[in-house]
């Protein structure tokens, strides 16, 4: 005779369903990981036309006063397209050298009990 009996056939299904159902938290993670990726990068490309945005801005402009802790949500013409975005936010600090400022953009993302934050900065001088 040729071919499997029965108790082989079982055998390889329950290795094999042994097998799916301890591979299916993996594909799960995979899967919860990659969209996390997929809105970390969302995130930095709003937040970097928020800086590039700010960056435009003349050095006295009142988007860049330091002490300024804003959020878009609340924006006055300073984010961009971004404007209405309570997750964007930006500060303005006094730079290392004189006539310089630090601008901060902060972008928050949330994605089924994962927070995450991305963060970029630029410093601005006002040289002759």
């Amino acid at each position: 005779m040729r071919g499997f009996s029965l108790v082989e056939s079982l055998v390889a299904i329950i290795i094999f369903l042994i097998i799916i159902v301890a591979l299916g938290p993996l594909l799960i993670t995979g899967i919860k990981t990659a969209k996390i990726n997929e809105m970390r990068d969302e995130t930095l490309y709003k937040v970097n036309k928020v800086l590039e945005h700010l960056i435009s801005k003349p050095y006295d402009d009142s988007c860049l006063d330091v002490g300024t802790n804003n959020t878009c949500q609340n924006d006055n013409g300073c984010c961009g397209d971004e404007s209405g975005n309570s997750n964007i936010g930006w500060t303005v600090l006094n730079g290392s050298e004189n006539n310089t400022k630090k601008i901060e953009v902060t972008g928050v993302f949330n994605y089924l009990g994962h927070t995450g934050q991305v963060k970029i900065g630029y410093i601005k001088g006002n040289w002759p």
